[in-house]
């Protein structure tokens, strides 16, 4: 599990809501964090590329915030791990990226464990980190800052990053 983060991580006053009608101007700004889990808040600089692609280590799909158009809203997808949660010799367990797409989500389930030597079967755990739903990371924009607010805890592994992924197909 990741390190998890209290409602006033970051740098800048947690005094702030995403989804207030007017967001602080700031001039201290967090650095990136890939792996936000918690109840947390960060302020990353207008021009923080990653925060510009709304990046995350975990395996996010975009939503929309109802009524909140000024607010891009991400659900965790959750891990896809072996039905059997097998850990071969080298200590790697399967923690795969789910695809973000339904249909591709969907062929990635009931394939064979990749790990050699398992007859255990793929499958989704999702993620029910945010009062049995998933974990949600809320995005905005504003001229000076991107600022990000992180709703739950990620109940499941980290999944691979995509580099490691690849290793894997």
């Amino acid at each position: 599990m990741a390190k998890a983060c209290d409602a006033g991580a970051g740098h800048n006053p947690a005094n702030w809501n995403i989804y207030d009608s007017h967001m602080p101007e700031l001039n201290v700004f967090d650095e990136f964090e890939e792996w936000p889990d918690g109840f947390c808040r960060y302020v990353y600089r207008a021009d923080c590329v990653e925060a510009q692609r709304h990046a995350s280590g975990w395996a996010m799909r975009a939503a929309t915030a109802k009524g909140k158009p000024h607010v891009l809203q991400k659900k965790c997808l959750g891990v896809i791990v072996c039905s059997l949660r097998c850990v071969p010799d080298a200590g790697c367990s399967v923690h795969l990226r789910p695809a973000s797409s339904n249909e591709l989500r969907m062929e990635q389930e009931g394939k064979p464990c990749r790990n050699l030597g398992c007859v255990g079967s793929l499958q989704l755990q999702p993620c029910r980190g945010y009062y049995g739903s998933p974990v949600l990371h809320l995005w905005r924009h504003t001229d000076s800052a991107v600022f990000f607010q992180c709703e739950g805890f990620h109940d499941h592994p980290r999944p691979n990053v995509k580099t490691e992924r690849r290793r894997y197909m």
